[in-house]
């Protein structure tokens, strides 16, 4: 298992610069209210892989090697997918005989980057511990966990996705200094999140053991699954909230406040009682569950305290530039 695992990650590895241009142009794009685009390479980009998975998986008999050689097309095509996309685009495209690195741009850059990046080293660290703790709990527990979090991301799409929006849209008002269309973008955003994880959560209810038996034939694992998966289905809609406030402050440049959310969350609510309810008062599967809701729950509440004071602010203030005659003022101060 160790040289299969080695295998794959140096393949999918070689690629990195394609996978990380990807990620950085899909949001340039998003950013010049481009989301279509960068879906579009996603599909593309996903097609491939899976054909040829089953191409070299099955038909070529390359087992591990085939499906991280599958995951490097990939990447490497949609890199440069997104490269021609950005080329294409009169806002993004630029000549290299003009091209200059600007310190007050690149400090401008790190100050809003730099929390984003440790936002995400934060959670992967985060993943990859409470993984550890949960691997401990024995081979059919961590089977079974291992397949319902694999099983519950299929119904995250729909948060994740209009969190991008969201970002996008708030971004674009916050850059006009639009006050009364980024507290409505903000709502609409947040109402219409809710109501889809709602709808994500019945329908994860539903089918939590047919799931389950996609992945796994063990009777007893498809239960403790199913058990699972019912019980994350009633937190989706706080999921749904938590990932789309999440969106609106990326969209407002306040990344920091967003690590130490994550932070908070992750490593002082997840992990913490995670380690405890394992290692130390010797609970079950479902008390680990009951972290990682509690984790979405609290990330949740530190993210709406502040994001409704600052869209009741875009209210009272379009109010007052109504009154008054005045133009509203601009958003860089938040």
């Amino acid at each position: 298992m160790r040289e299969d695992a080695s295998c794959y990650f140096f393949i999918i590895s070689l690629p990195l610069i394609f996978r990380c241009a990807s990620s950085v142009l899909g949001a340039a794009l998003r950013a010049v209210q481009n989301t279509k685009t960068p879906m579009l390479i996603s599909l593309v980009a996903n097609a491939v892989n899976i054909v040829l998975n089953y191409l070299l998986i099955y038909t070529a008999d390359l087992g591990v090697a085939g499906a991280a050689a599958s995951s490097a097309v990939s990447y490497v095509l949609s890199g440069v997918l997104m490269y021609r996309a950005c080329r294409k685009n009169r806002l993004l495209t630029w000549k290299w005989k003009e091209f200059s690195l600007e310190k007050g741009l690149l400090r401008e850059c790190a100050v809003t980057g730099l929390p984003v990046l440790g936002v995400s080293i934060v959670s992967c660290l985060g993943y990859v511990v409470f993984a550890g703790l949960v691997s401990g709990m024995g081979t059919t527990v961590f089977a079974a966990h291992s397949i319902a979090v694999t099983a519950e991301t299929i119904f995250y799409v729909p948060g994740y996705g209009l969190r991008s929006a969201a970002s996008t849209l708030i971004s674009s008002a916050r850059g006009e200094g639009n006050m009364e269309k980024l507290k409505r973008t903000g709502l609409i955003g947040i109402f219409l999140t809710i109501g889809m994880m709602c709808v994500s959560g019945v329908l994860l209810y539903l089918s939590a053991r047919f799931l389950m038996r996609i992945f796994s034939p063990a009777e007893e694992v498809v239960s403790l699954g199913a058990e699972m998966l019912r019980l994350v289905a009633l937190s989706e809609p706080f999921f749904g909230f938590m990932v789309v406030l999440e969106g609106i402050f990326y969209g407002l440049g306040r990344t920091r406040y967003a690590f130490f959310v994550e932070t908070a969350g992750m490593w002082g609510v997840r992990i913490l009682f995670t380690f405890l309810c394992v290692r130390v008062w010797d609970l079950g599967l479902r008390a680990v569950w009951y972290c990682m809701i509690a984790d979405n729950v609290c990330k949740a509440l530190l993210f709406a305290v502040p994001a409704l004071r600052i869209l009741l602010s875009g209210r009272n203030h379009a109010a007052a530039s109504e009154r008054t005659g005045k133009p509203e003022r601009r958003l860089s101060s938040l």
